[in-house]
């Protein structure tokens, strides 16, 4: 994700993309109809969620986190996911984008966390597009979050990483509108060094309030939470072969 300088916060930009024949190299989220966590909490739209490396949209101005205001003078201010897409599909040889610089989500930061020879991550995550909900606050929000931090391993070791925090990138890999599967892919191949950004997500003591089941469902095992790590992903298989 492209930091942003806070002088270009809501500075519009004129972006024009060449078709030809190839992909855009961006990916979208949002709409009237559709969740663009962390994104648009205030005001919904349609958002940057990915740029792909070496494409088209990586040689412009865009970033991810950008506002599509038009595509080829339609507005999309008011526009479902979907009316989006076909704007940005339509048989053209380039696409003329507004964009809006919005500002970056609360508590945006980049971490790198190294693991010792050996060493876990320790961590569980849960949520994800067309998964579970991860934010016990909103059912609606598709993100990936921080679900569980093992007391032992590289992230309780580094004490940066907290509960609750939303997964936004892992290695340069854009987790925005991934399903659980992609995020747990992402998570298991850092290798020795993870960079990971993460912002502001849900706070754990106001998901117990809100349901006091929260801090025995955040502690436990559910099929729809998912470790990183090898050896409890293995003893969870064993754990679900065996309740069969």
């Amino acid at each position: 994700m492209n930091h942003l300088d806070p002088q270009d916060y809501y500075k519009v930009e004129e972006i024009i993309l060449q078709k030809a024949g190839g992909p855009l190299g961006f990916s979208i989220v949002g709409g009237v109809d559709h969740s663009s966590h962390p994104f648009g909490l205030e005001e919904p739209g349609i958002f940057i969620s990915k740029i792909v490396p070496g494409g088209s949209a990586s040689q412009t101005k865009l970033r991810i986190g950008d506002r599509i205001l038009s595509v080829n003078g339609i507005d999309l201010t008011k526009a479902t996911h979907q009316d989006a897409v076909m704007a940005l599909v339509s048989p053209v040889q380039s696409i003329a984008l507004q964009a809006q610089h919005d500002p970056p989500p609360k508590g945006l930061q980049e971490m790198k966390i190294r693991k010792a020879p050996g060493e876990n991550l320790g961590i569980s995550i849960k949520g994800g597009a067309h998964s579970h909900p991860g934010n016990p606050l909103d059912r609606t929000d598709e993100g990936v979050f921080v679900s569980r931090i093992n007391p032992v391993g590289a992230v309780h070791r580094d004490r940066r990483l907290r509960l609750g925090m939303r997964i936004l990138e892992v290695n340069g890999q854009s987790l925005l509108g991934a399903s659980h599967q992609e995020a747990v892919r992402a998570l298991r191949s850092v290798g020795d060094a993870m960079f990971i950004m993460v912002c502001e997500g849900y706070d754990p003591a106001e998901a117990e309030k809100v349901n006091p089941e929260f801090g025995v469902l955040h502690r436990s095992k559910s099929d729809s939470v998912s470790s990183i790590d090898r050896a409890d992903y293995e003893e969870e298989l064993i754990r679900r072969v065996g309740a069969r």
